[in-house]
C-alpha cells in the first residue's frame, strides 16, 4: 500500500463562520467500506463512524460514485 501524498487542504472563514469544503459521510452510512477501497489517498478512516480526512482528500468523487446508499455528500 502506498502512502497518501502530502496534499493539504485548509478551511476558510467568512466573517465569523468557518466553512469546510469537500466530501463528507452522513449518518445513512451502512459501513460497507466501498469508499475505503476506491480512495486513492487512503483518507477514509473507520472509528465509531466512517470519516473522510479532509486534509488529504483530492475531491475526486470516487467515494460519492461508489456509495450504494448515497451517504456521501459534497460541500462546496
Amino acid at each position: 500500500m502506498t502512502a497518501p501524498s502530502s496534499i493539504i487542504k485548509e478551511t476558510f472563514t467568512i466573517g465569523s463562520i468557518e466553512k469546510e469544503t469537500g466530501y463528507f459521510i452522513n449518518d445513512t452510512c451502512i459501513r460497507c467500506l466501498k469508499c475505503l477501497d476506491v480512495c486513492p489517498q487512503k483518507c477514509v478512516h473507520v472509528d465509531q463512524k466512517v470519516k473522510i480526512d479532509q486534509r488529504h482528500c483530492l475531491s475526486c468523487g470516487r467515494c460519492l460514485e461508489i456509495c450504494p446508499v448515497r451517504a456521501i455528500e459534497r460541500e462546496i
